[in-house]
């Protein structure tokens, strides 16, 4: 899975950043692998993340070791030494693991030693140790001359074990059994955030593929293109510098030859983290931000990022010290990785940002001067000193803050100043060539390689080359504006994901580790550059696809909170009838509840209770809220005929129809027919009902009323029902609504009544019953709509509050349980009440929120999330067919219909329809002309 994940972001990193036109195909093109990117990085990283955490979850098993003080008639004496633990192939020293406080003897590299002579006072005869959590375990004793027996007590078991050999020494294992949890890497197999990895994907993809386009949104800033290139040389430098820091001990020998690439490269690396330092103080001294906005805006979005990237190296790494819980608490002032270090400082440099910018700048030359001189340059002589000759350098009190105040004001103050570039890069080379010398000097007198030089960002040729490496990038400035404005826009969208690349770089490396990419442990600074590429490239990957998301995306360096929901273009949904009620919110949920019926049908989660079981009765509120519309849209449109009415029914109903169709039968042959499509076709009762499903005509029964795609009856009956109903609401106007309130009662009287069978599946099929029943009931809540509009409106919110919210909860009381079929019938009264007030538009409480626009996008693909649910559920059933029956299946069932549904909403329902469009428009053209 590892591998294929870096093959789809390496794609999704080339197709993204390739300048492709802006065309609406490229445009969807970026937002499939966008959403694929994230989607499969997000079920990797749950997964990986949730076994750590789990792993530490689960309680380490005790084994009691005793030495039983006696030995066999061979042995000479009846010591116990205890090497170690091998746990899943993974050898553990004694000593290592957490053990009690016993005073058996450090033995050898590791091992625990008991004696039977001469032991000390304090020596119990008992050792217990927590060993790691595993599969196989086997605890391993040294056998000799001189050993005797010992008891292992485990939480099932009493082993007696004898230690004694012939030989002087050698090892012996004893198994403690197999059972459990191999390792945390199998513990991903039982984890249940792959669920959660799934949430991601649905959320990020709903978000991204419903992203608005509007050009408003694609400006971007204007930015100083300089410090861009420095920002991601800089963030490069870093993750070079962590790949290259421990063949600086590595790499040392006797011959300096081997150790000087190391040596310069580690030199070189100096520059970024101060550059970093001074380019936030370049861009924050000089603007005169106020405090509020600095506490309300700067500081959280670096803050907050940082506290849940620590829960991430906390949850993967484990906690420094201590528990997990503890690290959590401790991020908040303290770094839990190594590289995490750096943000704390900057946050309080922000914090201290406007005590500084009134010191250094905005204070009287002389002033600005002597504060200089105060917290750098004498700190900077002082430190390389002591760094120099090794002596014990002692933090004076005015260097508070020290080099990281001293960096930050030095950006203010080189933004001001103009080198040429010809100086800057002699100044780079010559600070450079200091520091190697000055390292290298630390190195002869100390004898052994290390970093107290290079190392203290504060030390004079250090601070010089960070300096004179900022100038050099601002002396290029006219060079980089001569660059195309494509390059520009990559090079701006790499440089605000700097952040992100930094928080997520060591984690990335973790990751790619494991794997045979690169030589993790090479001695080379070749490979280790290479490796460094590889790194950055994912992690620009990563981060520049997790950008995108909302409500995601500023973790990792760009916000995308603001523009969730921003959209100047009307969506289809805006367009649709009923948009502006809760009629939004009550299709969604009853398209779900539908999905959820169907499935429990096969899955139930109790042996005898299914759950929602009289969930099926949705159709009846879908069916007359179909009526409602339909004579609304007539009775508003007088002058529509009969052929462009049934033109716009089939042309919503059908693009979504016919792909759940053609589907289906790709999923039943490859379990009914061995998935050989040429028996299927000779399968003459298949192909018949194929045939008659392409025209949605399969509730008439010529078929047997044996359908391919079972839920897509109810879009045909919903067709035929208005073939009929028009022209009882065009052609009876004045009594449309009694026929409708006649017609009602009588097909809900045979719908619901003891009627044979026969009669109502052969003679009239059943579901053009049931549908002409809830949509005459429709009309005749139109009716009363628009008889009773004005008063209802005139209504107290809080009255009409109280009747929604009794009418939804007896709405789902009559879902969730089961009753007689006589009484299912009183379900229409809470469906009646609902649609007519949430028409009225006086807004309820229920109203209020089951219009929000948030749900326009499910709204949007509900048809399809409707039509594809059979699709989705064989999924399961034909290719996994001995899947578990659990809850959590069926929240994965529903998880894959959603976006299957968006797939189909998409790619199919919404091109085909725009093309049918346009085959209607083009022959009501001829027919114009003719």
């Amino acid at each position: 899975m590892l591998f294929a994940w870096l093959i789809l972001v390496l794609s999704a990193a080339i197709i993204l950043a390739t300048p492709f036109q802006r065309s609406r195909f490229v445009i969807v093109l970026r937002r499939v692998f966008v959403a694929l990117v994230a989607a499969l990085a997000g079920i990797y990283l749950f997964d990986i993340l949730s076994a750590k955490v789990l792993y530490r979850m689960i309680p380490q098993p005790t084994v009691t070791i005793s030495a039983l003080n006696t030995k066999n008639e061979n042995a000479q004496s009846c010591d116990v030494v205890i090497k170690g633990f091998v746990v899943d192939k993974t050898w553990y020293w004694a000593k290592n693991l957490e053990h009690s406080d016993s005073g058996w003897i450090d033995y050898d590299a590791g091992a625990c030693y008991w004696k039977a002579f001469d032991r000390p006072v304090s020596m119990s005869n008992s050792i217990s140790f927590k060993i790691p959590v595993g599969k196989d375990k086997t605890v391993v004793f040294e056998k000799n001359k001189w050993h005797g027996k010992a008891l292992i007590k485990t939480e099932t078991d009493e082993i007696i074990v004898d230690t004694y050999s012939d030989s002087d020494a050698e090892d012996y294992g004893v198994s403690l059994g197999s059972s459990g949890i191999s390792s945390w890497d199998k513990i991903r197999e039982y984890s249940s955030m792959s669920f959660g990895g799934i949430v991601f994907m649905l959320i990020q993809l709903f978000f991204i593929l419903n992203k608005n386009n509007s050009k408003n949104q694609n400006k971007t800033q204007k930015r100083t293109l300089w410090m861009d290139f420095l920002r991601i040389s800089c963030i490069f430098t870093v993750i070079f510098l962590h790949y290259t820091s421990s063949l600086y001990e590595r790499n040392y020998s006797d011959s300096l030859v081997a150790w000087i690439p190391s040596l310069i490269v580690n030199c070189f690396t100096t520059f970024a983290v101060p550059c970093f330092f001074m380019l936030s103080g370049a861009l924050i001294l000089p603007k005169n931000e106020s405090i509020l906005s600095l506490v309300k805006k700067r500081i959280p979005s670096v803050y907050i990022p940082l506290i849940i990237w620590s829960g991430i190296y906390i949850a993967y790494f484990g906690a420094l010290q201590g528990s997990s819980i503890t690290a959590v608490f401790k991020s908040l002032y303290t770094s839990q990785y190594y590289h995490l270090w750096f943000m704390y400082p900057l946050i309080g440099l922000y914090f201290l940002s406007p005590i500084i910018r009134l010191t250094f700048i905005t204070s009287a030359e002389t002033i600005k001067k002597y504060a200089f001189v105060l917290v750098c340059v004498v700190p900077v002589i002082l430190l390389t000193i002591a760094r120099l000759f090794r002596l014990n350098y002692i933090s004076l009190w005015f260097t508070w803050g020290f080099p990281e105040i001293g960096l930050f004001v030095l950006g203010a103050w080189l933004l001001q100043k103009k080198l040429p570039l010809r100086k800057t890069l002699l100044g780079s080379a010559v600070s450079l060539l200091f520091i190697i010398l000055g390292e290298a000097s630390c190195f002869i007198f100390g004898e052994t390689p290390h970093k107290n030089f290079i190392g203290a960002y504060g030390t004079a040729p250090v601070f010089m080359f960070a300096a004179f490496m900022f100038t050099v990038f601002m002396s290029c400035e006219t060079y980089f504006n001569k660059l195309s404005e494509s390059i520009k826009n990559r090079v701006a969208s790499i440089s605000k994901l700097s952040v992100g690349i930094y928080f997520a770089h060591l984690l990335v490396k973790a990751i790619l580790d494991k794997t045979n990419i690169y030589q993790a442990n090479s001695n080379s600074v070749l490979m280790m550059f290479f490796a460094t590429i590889i790194n950055f490239v994912f992690s620009l990957a990563i981060c520049y696809v997790f950008s995108k998301i909302p409500f995601v995306g500023w973790i990792f360096g760009k916000s995308s909170l603001s523009t969730c929901y921003v959209n100047n273009k009307k969506t289809i949904q805006e367009n649709r009838e009923g948009h502006a009620n809760g009629m939004v919110g009550m299709r969604v949920i009853a398209t779900f509840l539908i999905a959820i019926y169907h499935w429990e049908l096969y899955y139930r989660f109790s042996p005898t209770v299914q759950i929602f079981s009289c969930a099926f009765l949705c159709f009846e509120f879908f069916f007359v809220l179909s009526g409602f519309l339909l004579t609304k849209s007539l009775l508003k449109n007088p002058l529509q005929n009969f052929s462009g009415m049934i033109s716009n029914r089939f042309i919503r109903l059908w693009p979504a129809f016919i792909a759940g169709t053609v589907l289906l039968p790709g999923i039943y042959t490859m379990t009914w027919f061995g998935g050989n499509f040429k028996n299927w076709i000779l399968d003459g009762n298949h192909l018949k009902s194929f045939l008659i499903e392409i025209p949605m005509l399969q509730t008439t029964g010529i078929a047997g009323l044996k359908y391919i795609n079972g839920p897509a009856w109810y879009a045909s009956a919903l067709l035929i029902c208005s073939v009929v109903l028009y022209f009882i609401i065009k052609y009876a106007k004045k009594v449309y609504w009694g026929i409708a309130l006649f017609f009602s009662i009588l097909f809900f009287s045979i719908s619901f009544a003891n009627t044979p069978t026969n009669f109502v599946f052969n003679v009239i099929p059943f579901p053009i019953v049931r549908g002409m029943a809830g949509m005459s009931l429709g009309i005749f809540a139109y009716f009363v709509y628009k008889k009773a509009q004005d008063k209802i409106r005139k209504l107290p919110k809080t009255f009409l509050s109280i009747v929604e919210i009794c009418a939804l909860l007896f709405f789902f009381k009559m879902l969730l349980v089961r009753e007689s079929n006589n009484f299912n019938l009183i379900v229409l009264i809470p469906i009646f009440i609902l649609v007519v007030f949430m028409f009225a538009e006086n807004c309820g409480i229920v109203s209020r929120v089951l219009k929000n626009r948030k749900l326009s996008y499910l709204e949007e693909i509900s048809y399809s999330f409707y039509i594809m649910q059979s699709f989705c559920s064989n999924i399961f059933t034909c290719l996994y067919p001995s899947v578990k029956l659990q809850p959590i299946v069926t929240i994965l069932y529903l998880c894959l219909n959603l976006i299957v549904a968006i797939g189909v909403h998409e790619f199919i329902e919404k091109p085909l329809t725009a093309f049918l469009v346009w085959i209607k428009k083009s022959l009501q053209g001829g027919e114009k002309n003719a």
